[in-house]
Formats: structure tokens, C-alpha cells, sequence
């Protein structure tokens, strides 16, 4: 192409106006700089799955049924007791009432054999009533434990449920509200309230989304001193490479610019950043270096085939204009088709990033020439392009790997080559499709198996039916009150069944047909005769209406 063609045109008007192009681009500098202070980096829990996926709907319509965001702590006996000691009921009572007190905590949503919400029944000559299996204060005698150890025992679901089958360890659950909640916050509460109350007789187990979210806020830190070890990296291998003054800042200034771009943009935009997905913006980082770098070796070539700086950044804009934003044009399409999923969060990601990776092309391909061209030119280009002959080990053994690259990539080299890619290709897609989808591990993968969080998950699991439970939700239409049906329950207890009897049944199901029996049962004098319930809708009705009768905070 001649020297007026479009990317001519293009580098003479950048290099002919880099005053005025960077006095612009230090104003949106500077405006993005102010959006830093904006970003947020959160979890939002309803954003990571699909939004339109039926899973999450329910998940909205009833969030009092079975809420992911559930802390269970378990307390745990270590010298072979049962629970049912003075010092364990205790510390329960006061872990039921401490993370009462947690930020975004939802107060009608803890359960534990000292909440209100544990009950038994008791019925006598003046009627039924239901009380709470532990009172207004913890257990002070033997006596006060024995009427406990009853209370547990006629509670339908505290055994098994709240109390584990050798009554050596209990649970405390407490569900958070997700507009209120506070991963950071929560979990610092929950670990300072534990450490308080663990000793040597007692070992507090927490498990849960929140406390797995907190886990990973909590190791924000070190995410920060790897990505600033990754850059530091980064910058000795450059600095190595290029031993002067605008090999080195020019990458610097670059992507100092862009970085401040891509986190500026998502703060004015009021886009909350997932912490999971931060390693992306430091991919973005290393691929802004990769352009600057390869623009300046570029640029030194030019200089030293003899032309002035100016010329020489004008041209090797020239040579890079082209293919420069054509990758960064792959780089932005492969981002943003991320959006295509229908998951908030990845929505958002691919925002984020997209842009970013967007913005490399001013930051990158454009300023890259205007900052060298206004660097000092440097001294050792001969040394740096190797063609002094006495360029350092490292430039040697580039070279020399380039080399290799090279001769397998033509000539008789390249077919054995392109079989080994066929083969490594092949090899590559039969291991993809044998890869595990979801979460196979008790706990989670995000952690080590070793973590605390996941040690936590294996021992709850270990003492009670598991720390994840699925919930189904039996909705009446057309306004239909279908738990005082006979249908609901049969079609309930069949479904348990079937569960049950499935190749990879559950550790354990509870629902309310199991409760409803029980409720008949005590309303016909306790009589276990009277726990099945007759095939008609008003036998039905009337053991509902027992079983919440039950319910109602009334004491003996």
C-alpha cells in the first residue's frame, strides 16, 4: 500500500497531534480514576445462576423455604459426652442468641434446640400445649438435663435433624436475607463468635454458601499479594529484556492507563465485580504488556535502521494499526459472547472485561508509540535486538526457542507437527467430555480439600444427613389451601419413596407429611393408632389444623 493509504493517514495524524491526543486521554484518565473509588467487588447470590432457569424461581417465590443462604454450625462433643451437659446446652443457647445478632441475619429464620422454634408437645387433662424444648435460660441441674434429653426425644424432628443419632454433636441454623447481607461482615461475626465459644471440649464446625463466600472475601488478601507478585514478575522479566528507560516505563504508563480505564468504567457504571472472576482483569493486564512490548521491539528495530523517534513511532503504528485491533477485536468478541448466557454475574463479566479489552486499542495500540516517541531514546538497541552479537542469556534463548518454533512450523517439520496437534487435539476433547459437571466434592472445589470450610462440610455430613439439602415446594392453583388435601400428602409421601428407594437416595427426607401423622396421633389422646390418617380430605383438614394449633407459642 502507498503512503497515503488509511493507516498512514492514521499514524501521521497520532504522532501529529500526541499533545493534544494526550492531554484528552489524561482527562478520561482522570474521570475514570474517580469511578475507582466506586467499584465494588461482591457476591450477589441470586446473580450467579440463571435468571430465568425454574430453580431460581422458586428460590424467589418461597425464599422462607429451605434459603441457600443458611450458616449451620455444629457443635461438637470431643471427649465422647452426649450434648446434654450443663457447659454444651449452654454454649447452644448462647450461639443461638450471639448469631441473632449477625449483620443481614434473617431473626424468624434460626433454628436449634434452643430457639423457640424447636418444640415439643405436651398433652394434658387441660389440653395441648407446644413449648419450646429449651427455656428461657439454659440448664442449670441434672434435672433440667434429663427433661431436655425428654423434650428432644418427643420433638418430631430435633433427632436426626437437630441432634445427632449419638446425641454427641447438635446444630444451630441461622438464614440471612439476601438484600441485607454482608459476606465480609458476616463471616468475621460468625468466626469471632465461634473462637469465642470453642475449647477443648468442644469443637464449632461452620458450614454453608455465606460462610464459603466468606472464605473466599477472607483470602482477598492474599489474592492481592499474588496479582501484585504476577506483576512484579512481569515488570523484572521486562526489565531484564529491555535495560532501558522506555522499554520499560512505556509498558508501565500503558497499562497503568488502561487498568484505570477498565476499573473506572465498571465503578461509574455501578457494576459490582464477582471476587471469583478477578483473575481475568490481570489476563487483561498481561495482554496490554504483550501489545506495548511487542510495539516497542517494533519501534526500536525502526530506530535503529536509522530514523528519527518521531518517524520511527509513526511507522511502526503503521506496521501494527492492522492487526494490533483486529486481535483486540477477537479479544472483545470472544468476551462479550459470554453475555450470552442468561446468568446476571456473566452478564456483567462480559461487560466488564469486554470494555476493558476494548479499551486497549487507545491505550495500547495508540498511546504506545505517542509515549516512546517522548521517552528518551535509548543506548543499547543492538543489545536489545541481539545484533551486536553479545545480547544476554535470556534474549539468547528466545531466539533460539523462536528457532525451533519456526523450523517445526514449515517445510517437511510442519506435517509432524500438524499430527501432533491433530492428536494432541484429539487426546485433549476425549478427557473434556469425561470432565465432572457441578461440584463433586463434600463442600466445595474453590477451596482445599484440607480448608477449614470443607473440613466443616465433611464432619456435618458425617453426624447429620448433610449440610446441602434439596427442597420441593408443593404450590396450590387457583388460590387452593392443597396441604389440607389428602392428594398433597399421598403425592408428598410417594415422592419420599421414590427418593428413597432411587439408586442414590438421600441421607434422610423429612416433609410434612411426616408431621401431620404425628399431629393426629397426638390429638386423638396419643394413641399410636390414630397416627394414620383416613383417605379423605376432612381427616386431612383436621390434623393440619391440629399440627398448627400445635405450633402456637403457648406454655404449660
Amino acid at each position: 500500500m502507498g503512503k497515503d493509504d488509511l493507516r498512514h493517514r492514521i499514524a501521521r495524524f497520532t504522532l501529529g497531534y500526541r499533545w493534544p491526543i494526550l492531554f484528552v486521554m489524561a482527562l478520561i484518565t482522570a474521570f475514570f480514576a474517580v469511578g475507582m473509588a466506586k467499584v465494588e467487588i461482591k457476591t450477589i447470590f441470586s446473580d450467579l445462576f440463571p435468571k430465568d432457569h425454574p430453580f431460581v424461581k422458586v428460590f424467589k417465590d418461597h425464599p422462607n423455604f429451605g434459603s441457600p443462604l443458611t450458616v449451620t454450625l455444629m457443635v461438637k462433643r470431643t471427649d465422647g459426652k452426649d450434648v446434654f451437659q450443663v457447659d454444651t446446652l449452654d454454649k447452644v443457647w448462647r450461639l443461638s442468641r450471639e448469631i441473632d445478632l449477625a449483620p443481614g441475619v434473617d431473626h424468624d429464620q434460626i433454628l436449634s434446640i434452643a430457639s423457640s422454634k424447636a418444640r415439643y408437645t405436651v398433652v394434658t387433662p387441660d389440653g395441648i400445649f407446644s413449648n419450646p424444648i429449651m427455656d428461657e435460660e439454659p440448664p442449670k441441674s441434672d434435672a433440667d438435663l434429663a427433661e431436655i434429653r425428654r423434650r428432644v426425644g418427643e420433638s418430631a424432628a430435633a433427632t436426626t435433624f437437630l441432634v445427632s443419632s449419638d446425641h454427641t454433636a447438635t446444630l444451630i441454623n441461622a438464614t440471612f436475607i439476601e438484600n441485607n447481607l454482608d459476606y465480609g461482615k458476616a463471616f468475621d461475626f460468625i468466626q469471632e463468635i465461634v473462637k469465642k465459644e470453642q475449647d477443648s471440649q468442644h469443637e464449632i464446625h461452620v458450614a454453608g454458601f455465606p460462610v464459603m463466600t466468606g472464605w473466599i472475601y477472607a483470602f482477598g488478601e492474599n489474592t492481592a499479594e499474588i496479582f501484585g507478585l504476577t506483576l512484579l514478575l512481569m515488570f523484572v522479566m521486562l526489565a531484564l529484556h529491555m535495560r532501558n528507560l522506555s522499554g520499560i516505563v512505556g509498558p508501565l504508563i500503558v497499562s497503568s492507563v488502561s487498568t484505570i480505564w477498565g476499573f473506572g468504567l465498571v465503578g461509574w457504571l455501578g457494576l459490582p465485580v464477582e471476587p471469583l472472576l478477578m483473575v481475568v482483569p490481570l489476563m487483561l493486564i498481561a495482554r496490554c504488556f504483550s501489545h506495548c512490548v511487542q510495539a516497542t521491539e517494533r519501534y526500536y528495530e525502526l530506530l535503529h535502521d536509522g530514523y528519527e523517534q518521531r518517524r520511527a513511532a509513526e511507522l511502526s503504528l503503521v506496521s501494527l494499526v492492522a492487526p494490533g485491533t483486529l486481535g483486540i477485536f477477537t479479544d472483545v468478541c470472544g468476551l462479550l459472547l459470554v453475555a450470552l448466557a442468561p446468568i446476571p454475574a456473566m452478564e456483567r463479566f462480559a461487560l466488564f472485561t469486554g470494555l476493558w479489552a476494548l479499551n486497549l486499542v487507545p491505550c495500547s495500540v495508540f498511546l504506545t508509540p505517542i509515549v516512546l516517541s517522548l521517552l528518551p531514546r535509548p543506548k543499547n538497541l543492538s543489545h536489545v535486538l541481539g545484533s551486536d552479537g553479545k545480547s544476554g542469556p535470556l534474549q539468547r534463548g528466545m531466539q533460539n526457542t523462536l528457532k525451533v518454533f519456526a523450523g517445526l512450523a514449515h517445510g517437511s517439520a510442519a506435517r509432524y507437527t500438524a499430527a501432533v496437534f491433530i492428536a494432541i487435539t484429539a487426546v485433549s476433547i476425549y478427557f473434556m467430555l469425561r470432565i465432572p459437571v457441578g461440584n463433586p466434592v463434600e463442600g466445595t472445589n474453590l477451596l482445599r480439600y484440607e480448608s477449614k470450610f470443607n473440613a466443616a462440610v465433611r464432619e456435618i455430613n458425617r453426624n447429620f444427613p448433610g449440610s446441602m439439602t434439596m427442597e420441593v415446594v408443593f404450590e396450590g392453583t387457583g388460590g387452593a389451601r392443597i396441604v389440607r388435601q389428602t392428594g398433597t400428602i399421598t403425592a408428598m409421601r410417594d415422592l419420599q419413596q421414590c427418593l428413597e428407594a432411587s439408586p442414590n437416595p438421600p441421607t434422610a427426607t423429612l416433609s410434612f407429611a411426616d408431621l401431620v401423622p404425628e399431629a393426629n396421633r397426638v390429638f386423638n389422646g396419643g394413641n399410636p393408632k390414630w397416627a394414620p390418617l383416613d383417605n379423605e380430605d376432612s381427616a386431612v383438614a383436621a390434623a393440619v389444623t391440629g399440627l398448627w394449633l400445635e405450633q402456637m407459642p403457648r406454655h404449660s
